[in-house]
């Protein structure tokens, strides 16, 4: 007979397989299309070559990929780095008024790794952020990326 021990670590077990491997897929609940706000309908699919993202730098392709003007925020619902930094990125975003620019996905759920993979694109590590063709790998402090969205907003 097993223990609750036992059992705590089957599913413990269980549920970090299934978060790598993506299974079983997950529906985002809140996928569905709003009008007005870019990126909620699946992106197309690109030409350019598959590219992993591991460090920060730049995009290969960026507007071929469709990745220029966007702000694209990368993270999953496991990752508490992510979970400490999303609101700071969308409160930036609300402030500055860049809904239309902004994508934010979840790479817990089937669609949004939909909408990565559309951009041909494979990341490693989560918190990322991609801003106009820029890559920020990691959770950075605040007032980074303060700098990172207005400087988006502004040019620079």
């Amino acid at each position: 007979m097993p223990t609750i021990g036992n059992l705590i670590r089957m599913a413990t077990i269980l549920t970090l397989i299934t978060t790598l491997i993506g299974y079983p897929s997950k529906t985002r609940p809140e996928a569905s299309v709003k009008k007005g706000q870019s990126g909620k309908i699946a992106a197309k699919a690109t030409s350019a070559p598959k590219i992993k993202i591991v460090t920060s730098g730049t995009v290969k392709q960026c507007k071929e990929r469709g990745l220029d003007n966007k702000i694209l925020f990368l993270v999953s619902r496991y990752c508490p780095k992510c979970k400490k930094v999303k609101p700071v990125i969308e409160k930036l975003v609300k402030d500055e008024e860049l809904e239309l620019y902004y994508e934010p996905l979840d790479l817990t759920y089937s669609f949004d790794r939909k909408q990565l993979e559309n951009y041909n694109i494979e990341v490693q590590f989560v918190p990322t952020l991609i801003v106009d063709c820029r890559v920020y790998v990691g959770a950075k402090e605040p007032e980074q990326y303060q700098d990172i969205i207005k400087t988006f907003k502004y040019g620079g």
